[in-house]
């Protein structure tokens, strides 16, 4: 394996950072040093240390325990319940006075369904790149005809993508991999072997399962990729942009970071984990993307935005970070 490893940044939750800190700035070193490895050693149960570094293997939660998950069972309910629902407004189609859909439909069963389907996902971010790979055509048999029966059909279909992915064992697998926390840095960095996409994914999973394990006593944290070089896609016109940023960590900067620490202060305020700022278009329906990018410089090169969303769509693209020389640390690890 190459000893080149991308960087991401771990940033904790501004409740730990005060309990921990307790307002004294120099017992941030202990916390980057002590706290988050022994975290870390408690979530991740194989890891090996080595000068300032800590290797971990990756776990990930079987098939059998995501399907025991609340998340899971909430999910088949509501949208099995949507399903039943759906094909009786269908039976009951009346050529003379149209599709009837029942108020409880629309007011409580759709919505229902969708946010379950939400939940589910948004716990197991690692299936969101399977279920968006699954065509309609693969699971839309039932609904080839039904056109004109449009309440509650795309629900349906995602559900039926998130059970197609599910039953076919089609999603990544993480459980093999590794990753190291640097203690000097807060980084978590990740072999460039395995390729910047899946590393990005590896590190959703890393943070989704470090954030529901019974063993981490340090609050949600978040795992940023850090950037060397970026820029924002272009935004097609008329959209606005909308810049997720996460609670900046670490002591007090020098006023070359006074971007970072404004946001960090604006969050201390409002006891807010993140914020998001939006952006419109001027008069002419147009985004001055460069400007955008310049703008958030100091924050996408240290790793504070998760996204930065058109829609559903993230138009940061860039060059992950890298470092060298930090699997040699690690060379008689079997």
């Amino acid at each position: 394996m190459i000893d080149i490893l991308f960087r991401f940044k771990l940033n904790l939750n501004p409740e730990t950072i005060k309990t921990f800190l307790k307002g004294d700035e120099t017992k941030w070193n202990s916390v980057i040093q002590d706290v988050i490895p022994t975290m870390l050693k408690g979530v991740f149960s194989d890891n090996t240390e080595a000068e300032n570094f800590l290797k971990l293997q990756t776990e990930q939660e079987p098939l059998e325990e995501i399907q025991k998950s609340s998340e899971y069972n909430d999910m088949v309910d509501s949208c099995e319940t949507l399903i039943t629902e759906y094909f009786e407004v269908v039976k009951n189609y009346d050529a003379n006075h149209g599709i009837l859909w029942p108020d409880k439909f629309l007011k409580i069963t759709k919505p229902t369904a969708r946010k379950s389907i939400q939940a589910f996902l948004d716990k197991y971010r690692f299936l969101q790149k399977s279920v968006d790979s699954v065509s309609d055509d693969t699971v839309n048999g039932d609904f080839k005809n039904l056109g004109q029966y449009g309440h509650g059909k795309t629900a349906i279909i995602l559900y039926k993508k998130v059970v197609n992915v599910l039953e076919e064992g089609n999603y990544a697998n993480f459980s093999n991999m590794f990753f190291i926390y640097d203690k000097n840095t807060e980084n978590i960095l990740v072999p460039s072997d395995y390729g910047e996409s899946t590393s990005k994914e590896l590190v959703l999973n890393i943070e989704d399962y470090i954030n529901s394990s019974d063993k981490n006593q340090l609050g949600n944290v978040t795992i940023i990729p850090i950037y060397d070089e970026y820029h924002f896609r272009k935004i097609r016109k008329g959209s606005a942009a909308h810049v997720q940023i996460v609670y900046p960590n670490g002591p007090k900067q020098s006023t070359h970071y006074d971007e970072i620490l404004g946001n960090k202060q604006q969050m201390d305020d409002i006891n807010a984990t993140a914020k998001q700022e939006s952006f419109f278009p001027d008069k002419s329906g147009s985004l001055n993307e460069e400007g955008l990018a310049k703008r958030f410089r100091q924050l996408v090169t240290k790793g504070y935005i998760r996204g930065v969303w058109v829609g559903s769509t993230n138009i940061l693209v860039g060059t992950l970070q890298k470092t060298v020389g930090v699997l040699k640390h690690f060379s008689n690890d079997k």
